[in-house]
């Protein structure tokens, strides 16, 4: 939990909170007079199965009420909320450092939208270290720190265990997750942007049914336990390597991580052996103070507190506050980047050597919503048309069919030589043992036994000796003779056709004895249970006699009530309407209505908005005041001797 005063702890609690809203991007100071909104998406361990090491990418969304000119991709930003905690005395609680990813001017609405991601975005280079190995795990982080200039979070939660070689494709940010499941923790920036190191940590939070919303709290009532954990790499000669502990079967963690060892895996186990929780999402009034990786006691269904983790959480802040927590460990918060496997990892390191210069495509059809540096590699016959994306278009740079071209290319542009490079080593390492084709243009092809070519392919026609099907007649026939004498045995010593025959004759008359008896037990048993009904018939009609007369006498009541409330029913369908835009309330045959949004209450008349309420404000366009108005210790009324005039009187303390 981020470091709060007990008065924070109060208000935070209350019923009824005021907030503030604060937002700094580059040099420029936003408040809650500019923001609409504000959505923070964290997460720790998101997926099928749960799994340490962190390395998620968290997100920040923010929405200005204006068009914001001039702003970066790049930019850092910075986001607050404050709740006021006594007498407009306001505790400020940062929601982390971001970095602009993607800028939307919507001049139709007039609003600024920006999306932002945190430091983790910026470590997917490759990971190359200067290092002296063997080495250990501490002085890798702090390596890292010092080429990325990374600020590390006090206390820094890192064991020093020993690397014995440097890490071979992998990327900073995956040689960091390598390094924090060492220790069973999550890597992280934390919300001063320093990278830290965490395990999970009780809160000492509670929430009562109170503090969530009707129906908020959707809680699995199976049990998610930890029974084993593996690690599986792939060594040398690439032969698999397998370390387990605890049970094979069930939840198990699963790591594929090159600096784990059957030690090190043991601990990490032992850590978590007794890691339990119902998996569940939570939506309530919200902490911006609870982090991710930490646990809440929560009121259930039943009135007892169970503890449950936060494994991603979701923060909004429109004004008001409510944050939506969840242990689910199959589910993904749409903000979080999901740290993926190892295969996923070598492309993506492959691709961070060339993303600088832009993506690589391969495909017949041309790429969705590219961007300029970025190359297509695209199919065309039997050869292959080298685009680059230049000012929003696609320049060819040169094809197979031309050789001498391409070649010139590669030596004279040294991006588009990376590039392919990149992308030949790409096609190398993740599919050198899979060739997967619907056809083959080859001008020949030729299937060679020593020196004798038996079957080829010259001029578009096939080619096949016939001295060489000779070869196999005498195999063929030896396999025929063997299985002619392995069937005639099977007939002497097994059974003729008649006896076949005669075992089929009496599998159908038993088959029809079985038939017969089950319907006669059928038939009894049906006979037993139509007497016990006439039995009982009789009692029967006297008691539905007795009923049909409480049910009537019932009914009357009933129909004066449906009648009561299908009035109140019509009323409502007739004024009440909801749509993706809101609640509109008023009757569709007059002009004047009220609109409920999630940001914004309107008054309708003439089908023109003439007052609203929004971020604390109210606008009217036009009002009369038939009596009086008073403005802080003013009144503003009509003067009794003569109302034609007005007269302002002091009114305060």
């Amino acid at each position: 939990m981020y470091q709060v005063t007990e008065d924070y702890k109060s208000a935070i609690q209350a019923a009824s909170r005021t907030f503030k809203c604060r937002v700094e991007i580059q040099d420029a100071v936003y408040t809650e007079s500019d923001i609409i909104s504000i959505d923070l998406d964290d997460g720790l361990a998101t997926g099928d199965k749960f799994l340490p090491g962190g390395g998620f990418v968290n997100t920040l969304q923010i929405e200005i009420g204006r068009i914001v000119e001039g702003l970066q991709e790049g930019s850092k930003c910075k986001a607050f909320i404050s709740i006021n905690v006594h007498n407009d005395h306001y505790e400020s609680i940062p929601l982390g450092v971001f970095y602009a990813k993607d800028i939307v001017l919507n001049r139709n609405s007039k609003r600024t939208k920006i999306t932002a991601v945190d430091g983790m975005d910026r470590l997917n280079g490759p990971f190359v270290s200067s290092l002296d190995y063997p080495s250990n795990t501490r002085a890798i982080v702090e390596e890292i720190a010092r080429i990325a200039e990374l600020e590390l979070a006090p206390n820094l939660l890192v064991a020093d265990y020993p690397v014995q070689v440097k890490m071979d494709k992998v990327t900073v940010r995956e040689a960091l997750v390598y390094i924090a499941q060492l220790n069973g923790s999550f890597v992280r920036f934390d919300r001063l942007g320093r990278l830290e190191f965490i395990l999970l940590t009780n809160s000492n939070r509670r929430v009562p049914k109170s503090n969530y919303y009707l129906n908020g709290l959707e809680k699995n009532e199976v049990l998610y336990r930890v029974n084993g954990a593996s690690n599986e790499i792939t060594g040398e000669g690439n032969k698999k390597v397998v370390f387990h502990e605890g049970s094979t079967t069930g939840n198990i963690i699963t790591f594929k991580n090159p600096l784990m060892t059957q030690a090190i895996l043991s601990r990490v186990y032992n850590e978590y052996r007794d890691f339990n929780f119902y998996p569940y999402t939570l939506k309530w009034q919200g902490d911006m103070a609870i982090l991710a990786g930490e646990w809440l006691s929560v009121e259930s269904y039943d009135g007892q507190f169970v503890a449950l983790p936060i494994l991603s959480q979701k923060i909004a802040f429109r004004g008001g506050l409510s944050v939506t927590s969840s242990g689910k460990s199959a589910t993904v918060s749409q903000g979080t980047k999901e740290y993926r496997g190892t295969l996923t990892q070598q492309v993506e390191y492959l691709n961070a050597m060339i993303t600088s210069q832009g993506n690589v495509f391969s495909d017949i059809t041309e790429p969705v919503e590219p961007k300029n540096g970025d190359t297509w590699f695209k199919p065309s016959g039997g050869y292959v048309e080298l685009y680059e994306r230049q000012h929003g278009e696609w320049v060819k740079k040169a094809d197979t069919a031309d050789m001498e071209r391409i070649i010139q290319t590669m030596t004279t542009d040294e991006v588009i030589a990376k590039k392919i490079s990149a992308a030949v080593a790409q096609i190398i390492e993740l599919n050198a043992n899979k060739i997967v084709a619907g056809s083959i243009d080859l001008n020949r092809v030729r299937v060679v036994q020593g020196t004798k070519e038996i079957l080829g392919v010259r001029d578009g026609k096939v080619f096949i000796d016939t001295s060489s099907i000779e070869d196999f007649k005498k195999p063929l026939k030896d396999l025929e003779d063997k299985l002619t004498a392995k069937i005639e045995a099977k007939i002497d010593k097994g059974i003729t056709e008649d006896q076949l025959r005669q075992l089929q004759d009496q599998q159908l008359v038993i088959a029809q004895e079985l038939k017969a008896k089950a319907s006669l037990e059928t038939t009894l048993e049906w006979r037993a249970k139509f007497d016990a009904l006439v039995n009982a018939r009789e009692e029967d009609k006297k008691q539905a006699e007795r009923d049909l007369v409480e049910v009537s006498q019932r009914m009357v009541g009933i129909q004066a009530e449906l009648g009561a409330m299908s009035a109140v029913w019509n009323t409502v369908d007739r004024n009440m309407r909801f749509g993706n835009e809101g609640l509109s309330i008023g009757n569709p045959q007059s002009d004047t209505s009220v609109l409920i949004t999630d940001d914004r209450i309107s008054l309708i008349s003439a089908g023109k908005e003439v007052m609203s309420i929004s971020q604390g404000v109210i606008h009217i366009d036009n009002g009369v005041f038939t009596k009086s108005i008073q403005i802080g210790y003013y009144i503003e009324s009509q003067y009794n001797v003569n109302p034609k005039f007005n007269v302002i009187r002091y009114v305060g303390p």
